[in-house]
């Protein structure tokens, strides 16, 4: 029997945000379910900063292998990342969302770009402070996605929420993500449901979207109490 998302409780379900940063600091997987959206998809998250090659395989065995990662503006205009159509960062400083950037790899410590070691090696050299354009290639295997700041304060997507999470944990604005999908239905996406089994399965703390709604409401003083 496959549970509807209406059948689901995500808040008694759910991890707390607290255990979900010390997991990412301590380079560890986090699970983060949308629980604002119908659709109640989820992704797995690790932070850039400290991935591993075991929590890459762990994202792309889990997930669809199709693997983000989800940086700011400052670190896409440093490491001169564009987006893949349409907008140029530099000409539009003040544009604000989510886009999608050209694939990246690193230029060096890689083979082919597409294994786990890798794309681990192309986050890790996106989130490091001392990267420039040049330990970068494009096109490339791991796919950017360029979120402005105000984005980052407010996440309303699975995107803009790891980056949320990933920032307060490791104080580095590059989160590692991939969509969840379905353990027993090989061409969905993982119900929310499902992504609560996938992560107690895999003892992975899992948290929701509106759970970081107050965290980050928290860290810039948006909320009202």
């Amino acid at each position: 029997m496959i549970l509807s998302n209406a059948d689901i409780k995500p808040s008694a379900e759910a991890d707390t945000v607290d255990r979900a940063l010390c997991a990412l600091a301590g380079e560890e997987c986090v699970v983060l379910i949308d629980d604002l959206s119908p659709t109640g998809a989820a992704t797995i998250v690790a932070a850039a900063r400290t991935i591993t090659t075991t929590r890459m395989a762990t994202l792309i065995r889990l997930g669809s292998g199709f693997v983000e990662i989800g940086v700011d503006y400052g670190i896409a205009r440093r490491l001169q990342i564009p987006i893949m159509a349409g907008i140029d960062l530099n000409d539009t400083p003040t544009v604000q969302g989510e886009f999608s950037g050209v694939g990246v790899d690193a230029t060096t410590g890689v083979s082919t770009g597409i294994s786990a070691a890798d794309r681990a090696r192309t986050a890790r050299v996106i989130a490091s402070p001392n990267s420039t354009s040049a330990d970068l290639r494009r096109p490339g295997h791991l796919l950017p996605v360029l979120i402005s700041d105000l984005a980052g304060r407010q996440p309303e997507s699975l995107r803009t929420g790891a980056l949320a999470l990933t920032r307060e944990a490791t104080n580095v604005p590059a989160a590692v993500h991939c969509e969840l999908t379905s353990p027993s239905r090989d061409t969905e996406m993982a119900t929310m449901h499902e992504a609560f089994q996938i992560a107690r399965r895999n003892r992975i703390p899992a948290v929701t979207l509106s759970s970081i709604h107050v965290l980050v409401g928290k860290s810039w003083g948006l909320n009202s109490d």
